[in-house]
């Protein structure tokens, strides 16, 4: 508890910092990263610096590079190339993943978990990451049933730190 209090007053003063500074993040993003509702690591950077626009690929996932990076409520995403940058840009909920990238049976279990960027499936055009690949079959086991399950147990714990679940 100790810990999630320290974390959220590092964040709030980060942000009021950048705020007072003028850089480019709004009160909105400020607003945005106090939330919870994205899973990055200590830099900020999420799904592990992987290029969500790959996913969506024949290629397949690729590692974002740190030279085409955009900030986007919450997190650094980071891309392949500047053309995946800018095509993230142009539409990102349609490249977002579901649960603010948490795992997606975490979220049925009523957690927020950590992902393996190498355990992920889209489904409907909606890109759902897991723990590991072992999760994600227990998860497609009863895909459907899981997805409602998550749509339903997502809205109440999106905005609570992973740790205090």
């Amino acid at each position: 508890m100790i810990k999630s209090v320290k974390s959220i007053l590092n964040l709030f003063l980060v942000a009021v910092f950048f705020l007072a500074i003028g850089s480019p993040v709004t009160k909105a993003e400020a607003k945005e990263t106090l939330s919870f509702n994205v899973n990055s690591n200590s830099d900020g950077v999420a799904v592990d610096g992987y290029d969500l626009t790959t996913y969506f690929d024949k290629t397949g996932p690729q590692k974002g590079s740190k030279y085409h990076s955009l900030y986007h409520k919450g997190a650094y995403y980071r891309f392949a190339s500047a053309q995946n940058l800018q095509k993230f840009s142009q539409a990102p909920e349609k490249f977002l993943p579901a649960y603010g990238g948490y795992c997606a049976y975490g979220v049925v279990l009523g957690k927020k978990f950590d992902i393996a960027p190498d355990a992920w499936r889209i489904v409907d055009d909606v890109l759902f990451f897991q723990l590991d690949k072992g999760t994600r079959l227990i998860w497609e086991e009863n895909r459907a049933k899981n997805i409602d399950i998550g749509a339903r147990i997502w809205p109440n714990i999106e905005h609570i730190p992973a740790d205090d679940l």
